[in-house]
């Protein structure tokens, strides 16, 4: 899937599954250089938290990150195997 991306919109550089089931959203893809990249994450990922707050599913994930503004610096919480960081 094809990340859909608005005109000077906040964009964490990902796409996620749309057939993940259970808590957080699973990263599908990584796009090189933007801050999602930046900051570590990696295919495979579940993001569970986004500014400490539990992301439900993707389009919670989606109206989480809409209402950040370009630049701003986010917090993830993501597992990773059986590590959560």
């Amino acid at each position: 899937m094809s990340p859909v991306r608005r005109p000077n919109a906040p964009f964490l550089g990902i796409t996620i599954s749309q057939s993940f089931q259970g808590p957080g959203v699973e990263v599908e893809t990584v796009q090189a250089g933007h801050g999602a990249e930046k900051g570590g994450v990696q295919a495979g990922d579940i993001i569970l938290r986004f500014d400490g707050t539990q992301v439900t599913n993707s389009n919670h994930l989606i109206q989480l990150i809409g209402a950040k503004k370009i630049g701003d610096t986010i917090q993830l919480e993501v597992k990773r195997g059986l590590d959560t960081m």
